[in-house]
């Protein structure tokens, strides 16, 4: 499938994130994808500071719903370290098991997002 591309956007490994699954929901239109990019980067952190706030207060239940709504978004943008951490969290969570992880895996989520979304705002002129 011919899509189009930004100019600027690498092909190369070094991006954190994958746009494949959004390219092949856009049908390259290029509008669309950056939209779906701006979602991300405005919903990924505030998402990552509620989760962080509810896992400070021991609310796991809540914790597992949250990852898993982030789960799709991260899924989407195809961060594969997220991917593997975020399913962590929910695991954890719901099965309240390992619970002491999760801070850690929200502030390595934190970071890889903070990447993510550095990279995305360069690559696309966000």
């Amino acid at each position: 499938m011919n899509m189009t591309h930004y100019a600027s956007q690498p092909e190369n490994n070094n991006r954190l994130y994958d746009l494949t699954l959004v390219k092949e929901i856009a049908r390259g239109n290029m509008d669309f994808i950056k939209s779906l990019c701006q979602v991300f980067i405005t919903s990924a952190p505030i998402n990552l500071a509620e989760m962080k706030t509810t896992a400070a207060a021991g609310d796991w239940d809540r914790v597992a719903r949250l990852a898993h709504k982030l789960k799709s978004t991260i899924d989407t943008m195809h961060i594969e370290e997220a991917r593997r951490l975020v399913r962590e969290i929910e695991n954890s969570a719901r099965d309240q098991q390992q619970t002491n992880t999760i801070d850690g895996n929200i502030s390595r989520i934190e970071t890889l997002v903070a990447i993510a979304t550095s990279q995305l705002k360069e690559d696309f002129h966000l």
